[in-house]
């Protein structure tokens, strides 16, 4: 308005000359330099809006976004499979490709000191990206009365590891992992979690937005009735009940199968010590009923380089097939027991 006021006065000053007249119509000079005035205004606004847009956004820019307007441009939120599995190596894990077809999927398997094991699924999308990891820890032991591990710490542990790779660090700190126990979700930019954390089990599941990752779990190559035929002719005396079940003993060591959908366990009781000898005979049998050819020398091969875990349980893949060997004396009877487990090694994700 001051503009406004200066121009006005200014006017009045003016000298006509010979044969000049003053405007009729002052209203009208009047109202041009009040819309001049108010326009100036309005200018001066946007030029202020303007500089601010280009100071936060400049700041943006000097930080490294990489992008040409706000509203085009969306970040990236796939997380390399490769990554989750590099954490897991890190954490003393040992990997190994689960399947290939109708998607990748590597799994990672690790005994804690006290006998606690937790096994980790990742499964890739095409361009090799996470879509889903889930995690499964239990304890072992061949007593139930007792089992052997605290999952508490482990669990945590390896939880906490790939939220940080998957979620991000804060999305991990508003998780609150560490106090473990109830049951939760949650969800962040990459994707959704569930978790439970207990010191007799624990379980995580990791999903990313919008994928869709495998669910369930496979059955064996061979179908459990053929597997009981099998066990008879192995010298076993097989019976079908509330489950079914084949037994036989050799030289004062008692040999049992339990025989399920998607699992047959070997379970071997004898004098301590159990040779290696008679274990890698009863490894060979049992693997022998579900593959065959290249699959069997393969899941063989493995068993027999595992025969002696150094910490009594190990697990892995091999042969499409997935193979635990756990071993464990008890000093009061003199006695050793023996249990190898055999899955298929395409589990989905039911560890």
């Amino acid at each position: 308005m001051n503009i406004a006021r200066d121009e006005r006065d200014t006017s009045t000053e003016v000298h006509y000359g010979p044969g000049q007249r003053p405007s009729t119509r002052p209203e009208r000079s009047r109202t041009i330099v009040i819309a001049v005035a108010v326009l100036g205004s309005l200018l001066l606004v946007a030029g202020c809006g303007v500089t601010v847009w280009r100071y936060f956004h400049g700041r943006d820019a000097d930080a490294g976004a990489n992008r040409t307007t706000p509203s085009t441009t969306k970040p990236s939120h796939n997380v390399d499979a490769a990554k989750v599995e590099a954490v897991l190596r890190e954490h003393d894990y040992s990997c190994y490709e689960t399947m290939t077809e109708p998607s990748v999927v590597r799994s990672c398997y690790h005994t804690a000191n006290d006998g606690a094991q937790l096994a980790v699924r990742i499964q890739a999308g095409p361009g090799g990206e996470t879509v889903k990891v889930a995690i499964k820890g239990w304890q072992s032991g061949f007593a139930p009365a007792q089992p052997r591990g605290n999952l508490t710490e482990p669990s945590t542990q390896i939880v906490t590891a790939i939220s940080q790779v998957l979620l991000g660090n804060e999305a991990t700190k508003v998780l609150k992992i560490e106090d473990g126990g109830t049951q939760r979700g949650a969800s962040a930019v990459w994707g959704t979690v569930q978790f439970g954390l207990f010191p007799e089990g624990a379980f995580a599941t990791f999903v990313k937005a919008g994928s869709k990752p495998l669910t369930g779990a496979y059955p064996l190559p061979v179908p459990s009735a053929e597997v009981m035929r099998r066990l008879g002719e192995e010298g076993f005396s097989c019976e079908v009940g509330f489950r079914r079940h084949c037994d036989k003993e050799i030289d004062g060591t008692s040999i049992s199968a339990a025989i399920r959908k998607n699992e047959v366990s070997l379970t071997i009781w004898g004098a301590h010590p159990l040779t290696d000898a008679l274990l890698r005979a009863q490894v060979e049998m049992a693997i022998g009923q579900l593959v065959s050819g290249a699959d069997r020398s393969a899941a063989t091969s493995w068993a027999h380089s595992n025969l002696n875990p150094d910490l009594g349980v190990v697990q892995g893949d091999a042969g499409g097939l997935h193979i635990e060997i756990a071993r464990e004396v008890f000093l009061t009877s003199g006695r050793e027991a023996a249990k190898i487990t055999l899955q298929s090694a395409q589990p989905g994700f039911s560890p």
